[in-house]
């Protein structure tokens, strides 16, 4: 748990919070929704999710971290196309599904004015998927599927530049029909 340290928390205790969470603002809505509601339907103290989450959008973030780290892997079959198509439509499911993409914009636009919101999510969420995206991109580039001398990490910012576009401006639409669309122009540009 990055936040804080938690060595004698209750394992279960968590789970039913975060479990609580992200079940909660599916009801009620990122807005809506409040600590006391969360302590509540997690039959925990409010004083406990505080001593361990300075907000809840940082209860909901690692919420959403728990329920959606097995979907952020990078696979290595030996075909960069395939994994990442693979991947980009997973991203793509989780940032329009309504039980967490509602919840990852919540969390996108708090970043922007709460630097622990901010921080949080690059240790928990971004960090470790760059890490995984450009070191599969290294591999790619080694075996000589993409350009050796470009940038893994701009080419992990090209891929999933679009995705986010259309996550954020309201006059497009996210659709797992657009990602090998994205997918196939950009790999034109950093493939052999």
């Amino acid at each position: 748990m990055p936040q804080q340290n938690r060595s004698r928390q209750n394992e279960k205790v968590r789970i039913a919070i975060l479990d609580a969470a992200f079940s909660l603002v599916r009801e009620v809505g990122y807005d809506k929704l409040t600590i006391e509601g969360i302590a509540k339907r997690a039959g925990a103290g409010k004083q406990t999710l505080y001593r361990w989450w300075s907000s809840k959008a940082l209860i909901l973030l690692e919420a959403l971290v728990e329920h959606v780290k097995d979907e952020l892997v990078f696979a290595d079959t030996g075909n960069i196309r395939d994994d990442l198509l693979a991947q980009m439509l997973r991203v793509e499911k989780l940032l329009t599904s309504k039980d967490t993409g509602c919840l990852f914009i919540g969390l996108l636009v708090e970043a922007q004015f709460n630097q622990d919101v901010a921080n949080a999510m690059n240790v928990q969420i971004y960090q470790p998927t760059y890490r995984a995206a450009t070191e599969r991109l290294a591999i790619a580039q080694r075996h000589g599927e993409l350009q050796p001398g470009l940038d893994p990490v701009m080419m992990v910012e090209l891929l999933y530049a679009p995705i986010y576009y259309r996550l954020i401006v309201p006059c497009t639409k996210l659709t797992a029909a657009d990602i090998p669309k994205f997918l196939d122009m950009i790999l034109a540009g950093i493939r052999l």
